[in-house]
């Protein structure tokens, strides 16, 4: 079985194959994973702030309030 070629198919598979082989999308995903990385770090310090902040404040309104 032949294969025609046409004018056309010369420029789209070079640039298919140029596709396949670019990899300067992959250094965009490696920074948003770690920007997901970073974000759920963040999350979690956050979380344990509030906590510790929370105890503090809650400590000194007991504190005013039994004093006044």
């Amino acid at each position: 079985m032949e294969r025609f070629l046409c004018a056309v198919d010369a420029p789209v598979s070079s640039a298919v194959a140029q596709f396949l082989i670019d990899e300067s999308g992959q250094d965009l995903v490696e920074y948003a994973l770690i920007a997901c990385l970073v974000a759920l770090g963040t999350v979690a310090a956050v979380k344990s702030v509030t906590t510790a902040i929370s105890g503090v404040f809650n400590s000194v309104g007991t504190t005013l309030t039994t004093n006044v």
